[in-house]
């Protein structure tokens, strides 16, 4: 292959991954949005940079950024750091939402007894030991509720959806 000809193949295959990802990003908002309870604004400001980004490839980048900036931090987005959920936009809502509201009650536990802090023991595989207080116990234990949560919607134990759990 001419050196002319693997120059070209390599940015037909540039410009191929670069639309594979803007199209997993337009795909991630719709299906996010579709499922969370989010202001008609930004829905609509969403959309407006989706279509932006269709008609004017060069703008993808801003675009992108601007999409991500406005569904990153809430419940259930697929923008944020760390590995990639692999479930649908209505569990990823769930499972958050169930963290937070198991965060509280795991604190109010710890605390509703003071020799928990005495009795309550980290897993021999994190140290043993006592937690380092209400804070650490309660993380602890939403990681544990967050691993088991995301085991039951991979194995179809458990839609993804909080009122299937009733």
């Amino acid at each position: 292959m001419r050196k002319e000809d693997e120059e070209i193949a390599e940015t037909n295959s540039q410009q191929q991954a670069e639309n594979n990802a803007w199209e997993a990003l337009v795909y991630d908002a719709t299906e996010f949005m579709k499922e969370a309870e989010l202001p008609k604004s930004i829905v609509d400001i969403v959309n407006m940079n989706i279509e932006l980004g269709k008609s004017m490839v060069e703008e993808r980048g801003r675009v992108e950024k601007s999409i991500k900036d406005m569904l990153k931090n809430r419940n259930g987005t697929p923008f944020r750091r760390g590995l990639k959920s692999k479930h649908p936009a209505h569990a990823r809502i769930s499972i958050d939402s169930i963290c937070i509201d198991a965060h509280d009650d795991y604190a109010t536990f710890f605390e509703s007894r003071p020799y928990y802090e005495k009795i309550l023991k980290k897993h021999q595989k994190s140290g043993g030991g006592n937690y380092d207080g209400v804070e650490d116990y309660s993380r602890v234990m939403v990681k544990r509720l967050r691993d088991t949560l995301n085991s039951m919607v991979e194995s179809g134990e458990w839609d993804g959806r909080i009122p299937s759990l009733y």
